[in-house]
């Protein structure tokens, strides 16, 4: 991976810069950091001219090992003001890797906004309109881009959230057959994309050669080693049944569990959303429902899985323990196939599952809709993607919702360490009622 690609969004310029020797040793979350401190201003406005969209796969993205076709994407957050960089699976790592495009830097905001495509391909790079995708639903954007572009290639793009800059937006990576919907999702880099007026970069790697390695027969060993110590460690032994949700019954009997805009640790309904359950019903269900999926080709932890409903139909892929605990305890909601349609209404309208739970959380408390309201629950994420008043102040975070709703709470934190989980836990505990400001 030797390319920089650098697309400026006001003057649709493209450049194609070979890296440096230091550069080439550079890659994801360090590419990025990098980038962003020589030439992003710390101090620039994060939807503005003089932000930067980065996109970073690792050094090692075009090989077999376990877990390295990941993608990283960042920039300065619009949510929080400071350096954002978001880890996602889905195929587009590897395919960017496999183009030898060590980073896509995309720059500059266009002078009069319109909806843009990027196609990165072996022979081509450009940018082309595509006002039929505007407003679009993340799955109605990947299915047009399909049917345009072909089945084979990788596909980032965001939802009306982003769009909206919503600051609570993030962005969509897809897998090789659509069924997982990977996010960037922290940090509102959906936002800082639709503030370029890109909706969607489009990655095909037909036609590219398989890279030469120094030694392949030590790169297939240690491939092979890394696999192994991953089976054996505890933390991820049983990740294949039943992925990050395996942690929610522990999380609830430590005291930890967001519970009701975190006033609580403790959630009553517990049993109905463990990971054991969430296997139970995927099993039940049957259809196109089941653990031990893969978020990124070839990752042997398989924590992923594909939600189905009772006619076996996908609502969601994947449903993850923070956004079952901020979707469902925080809101006071334990059921599971509600959590899952929040999951997949947020995948949909392009916003991060996490900080919406969370928003809608402050949302119940501050008393405009009931804890355990799944319905209206559901109602206000899709006025996310319709843009009503409501529906935006949410989709900008938590922060906003609580200043909106003049929402206040006094926090102490306390921190416990789990020996049995290797983690040291931050707990926030609630020592006055929520209230409005006076």
């Amino acid at each position: 991976m030797k390319w920089i690609i650098k697309v400026n969004m006001r003057d649709e310029k493209i450049e194609k810069v070979m890296a440096t020797e230091e550069e080439r040793h550079w890659g994801g979350r360090l590419l990025i950091a990098k980038l962003l401190l020589r030439e992003v201003p710390p101090t620039c406005e994060p939807l503005g001219r003089y932000n930067k969209l980065i996109f970073s796969s690792g050094l090692i993205a075009d090989t077999a090992i376990t877990t390295t076709g990941q993608i990283s994407i960042g920039g300065k957050s619009p949510l929080t003001g400071g350096v954002k960089e978001s880890n996602v699976g889905g195929s587009a790592g590897k395919k960017l890797a496999k183009l030898g495009i060590r980073a896509l830097v995309i720059e500059d905001t266009p002078k009069n906004l319109s909806t843009k495509v990027l196609i990165l391909a072996a022979n081509k790079i450009e940018l082309i309109n595509a006002p039929e995708l505007k407003g679009k639903m993340v799955d109605e954007t990947i299915d047009i881009i399909r049917k345009k572009f072909g089945l084979n290639v990788g596909i980032i793009c965001i939802g009306p959230a982003g769009e909206m800059k919503l600051y609570g937006s993030g962005i969509a990576v897809t897998d090789e057959k659509d069924i997982q919907i990977r996010y960037a999702a922290r940090g509102g880099l959906g936002a800082l994309m639709g503030s370029k007026g890109l909706k969607a970069v489009v990655i095909n790697d037909n036609g590219t050669k398989t890279p030469k390695y120094f030694n392949s027969e030590l790169l297939r060993k240690t491939g092979k080693e890394i696999v192994q110590y991953l089976k054996k460690d505890p933390k991820t032994e049983n990740r294949n049944m039943f992925g990050t949700p395996a942690i929610m019954e522990a999380a609830n009997e430590l005291g930890l569990l967001p519970t009701r805009n975190f006033s609580s640790g403790s959630f009553e309904d517990i049993q109905n959303i463990t990971g054991e359950r969430v296997r139970k019903v995927i099993v039940k269900r049957g259809g196109v429902g089941r653990t031990g999926c893969s978020c990124v080709k070839g990752c042997t932890i398989q924590c992923c899985n594909v939600f189905p409903d009772v006619k076996g139909k996908k609502i969601v892929a994947s449903i993850q323990y923070e956004n079952i605990a901020l979707l469902g305890p925080n809101c006071g909601i334990g059921n599971l196939d509600d959590i899952a349609e929040m999951n997949n209404l947020c995948n949909q309208v392009g916003v991060d599952a996490i900080e919406t739970g969370a928003a809608i959380g402050v949302l119940m408390e501050s008393g405009e809709i009931a804890f355990g309201d799944a319905e209206a629950a559901k109602d206000i994420i899709n006025q996310i993607g319709k843009g009503t008043y409501i529906g935006r102040i949410i989709g900008n975070g938590t922060k906003l919702t609580g200043q909106v709703f003049g929402a206040r709470r006094r926090f102490y934190k306390i921190t416990i360490t789990s020996s049995t989980f290797r983690y040291t836990w931050a707990l926030f505990i609630c020592k006055a009622p929520i209230c409005k400001a006076p």
